[in-house]
């Protein structure tokens, strides 16, 4: 089988060769040890999934081409959506660091950047055109509608206007669906395969709103997303990390085809594969805290075997690990990780 064909059996809780392998946001610094040569462009993301040999070539929208972030100081910017972040020099990543705005007010009298801006989608599109034959590309709405809202104001900002200024919030979260529709919406038409959508709506204590906030102002936005790429025939993929149960149910009713990552600290592999397994692709739980970046190749492998015996069996599985693969993980056990995939994953799996 094709990686593509793989990636996309499993999706559809199918069974194929094998169980796929799968990661999405991947430090420039790992990119880099893999690839020998320095990190330039999403080609170098490409050609590091491709020696790496995953199922999935996962790449995120981009800005537009004519934007240009303010600089509040060296490293330290404002982006097109009024949020500060730092570039990390030593990992070469960006941190989200605060809101601009100051205030709920400030940020509804803001021009909203447009979804569809030249340039948005070039990275995607490099994707499709040189690795889509073979391999599942996964184009992602780089903010989902729960972190598209908040962020540009702060959580705290954000969480008590929920409370006291409801229709306001009401007004922030319906123009973070629209702009991530017509995103979406795009991102199908430059050809990918699966849409992903990162937004963390929990920690590890449980999510950040309560059931009834939940249900009354972000199940709905969510539903609304989820169906709309569905519609066009492509799966749909949520990144969430945290204790996800209180709200599981509205997230399978939404319609999402999966769920990403399955943090091993607050979600037990066995009993997610018993109560969801028929119902959603389970995707990650391989541990990025403890065993990936302090373990040896034999605690990789054994972590790996753990996760394919739990949820591998009958198809809907797909391994990665259980966020990222950050600066901190050594490359012997990133390799460690696929090896044990391709070793342990082949179907039938007895799940014993």
């Amino acid at each position: 089988m094709t990686p593509k064909e793989r990636a996309l059996a499993a999706l559809h809780l199918e069974e194929s060769d094998r169980v796929p392998i799968f990661e999405a946001w991947t430090s420039r610094l790992v990119v880099e040890r893999l690839l020998g040569r320095e990190y330039r462009n999403v080609r170098d993301f490409i050609d590091f999934c491709k020696k790496l040999q995953l199922d999935f070539v996962e790449v995120p929208n981009g800005t537009p081409r004519n934007f240009k972030s303010t600089y509040l100081r060296e490293n330290v910017y404002v982006d097109e959506f009024g949020r500060i972040f730092e570039f990390k020099g030593d990992t070469k990543t960006d941190w989200y660091k605060g809101p601009w705005f100051k205030d709920i007010e400030s940020y509804l009298d803001f021009e909203y950047p447009d979804p569809l801006a030249t340039g948005r989608l070039d990275n995607i599109e490099i994707a499709v055109r040189e690795a889509g034959e073979q391999y599942a590309v996964a184009g992602e709405i780089d903010w989902g509608i729960f972190e598209r809202s908040w962020t540009p104001v702060g959580m705290e900002s954000f969480l008590k206007a929920v409370y006291t200024q409801r229709s306001a919030v009401r007004k922030i979260i319906d123009r973070s669906l629209k702009f991530n529709l017509e995103l979406a919406k795009s991102i199908i038409d430059a050809g990918v395969d699966v849409v992903l959508s990162g937004d963390d709506l929990a920690d590890n204590h449980g999510p950040f709103v309560g059931l009834t906030v939940f249900r009354d102002l972000f199940f709905e936005p969510l539903k609304s997303l989820v169906q709309s790429v569905k519609k066009r025939g492509v799966p749909f993929i949520l990144h969430t990390d945290g204790n996800i149960y209180p709200i599981l149910s509205f997230l399978i009713d939404a319609g999402i085809d999966a769920l990403h990552p399955l943090q091993p600290q607050v979600i037990d592999i066995w009993k997610f594969k018993d109560a969801y397994g028929n119902r959603i692709c389970l995707m990650g739980n391989v541990d990025i805290s403890t065993v990936l970046p302090f373990g040896n190749s034999q605690d990789v492998a054994k972590a790996v075997r753990v996760c394919i015996d739990a949820a591998g069996a009958g198809g809907g599985y797909i391994l990665s690990s259980s966020n990222s693969l950050h600066e901190g993980i050594p490359l012997n056990n990133i390799i460690s990780m696929v090896e044990a995939a391709k070793k342990f994953g082949r179907h039938p799996i007895s799940g014993s």
